[in-house]
Order: C-alpha cells, then sequence, then structure tokens
C-alpha cells in the first residue's frame, strides 16, 4: 500500500485492496479507520500519529478490521516506512 498523508489517500495492490474490502484507491484514512475493529481504534490512531511524527516513520502495528462484504473480522499485520520524495511530498510505503 501507498499512503499519502498530505492528500490523506491510500492507494492498494490488488492484494491488499481485497483483503480490506476496497478497490485499489484513492481512498480516505477515515474510510480505513472505520473499517478498525472497535478494540483497536486507539492504537490504530496512535500508530498513524506516530508515523507522522516520528523521525524515522516506521509504522507498525496488528489490527482487526470487519470486512464490509462478509462483516468477518481479519487479523491484519501492517509495517510500513514513512519517506520524503524529493518534491517535498511524504508517502507512508
Amino acid at each position: 500500500f501507498e499512503y499519502y498523508p498530505e492528500e490523506d489517500r491510500f492507494l492498494f495492490d490488488p492484494s491488499t485492496a481485497k483483503v480490506f474490502g476496497a478497490g485499489r484507491g484513492p481512498i480516505a484514512l477515515a474510510a480505513i479507520s472505520a473499517l478498525v475493529h472497535h478494540d483497536d481504534s486507539m492504537a490504530w490512531q496512535k500508530a498513524v500519529e506516530e508515523a507522522r511524527d516520528a523521525k524515522d516513520g516506521h509504522f507498525r502495528l496488528e489490527f482487526r478490521i470487519e470486512h464490509p462484504s462478509d462483516h468477518r473480522l481479519r487479523w491484519i499485520a501492517a509495517s510500513g516506512k514513512l519517506e520524503r520524495k524529493a518534491d517535498g511530498e511524504t508517502v507512508l510505503t
């Protein structure tokens, strides 16, 4: 996946889109956050904020989502790194 915080959009590869029950994108952070199980939502928000603020920009979290098509819980192990491109744009990959 790729997340562009300035534009608040995710882009997914086909396999990640299938896991989340979404299209390839763009998808807003709020749409992904809405899928996160309520017991994991605080950890999710904290991890997103820490990735934005951290000098190394690392993101690691295991969380559950409720899949939109069948409402079954899915465990997600996500990791990424916030990178700054030459043009100043940031992206979490």
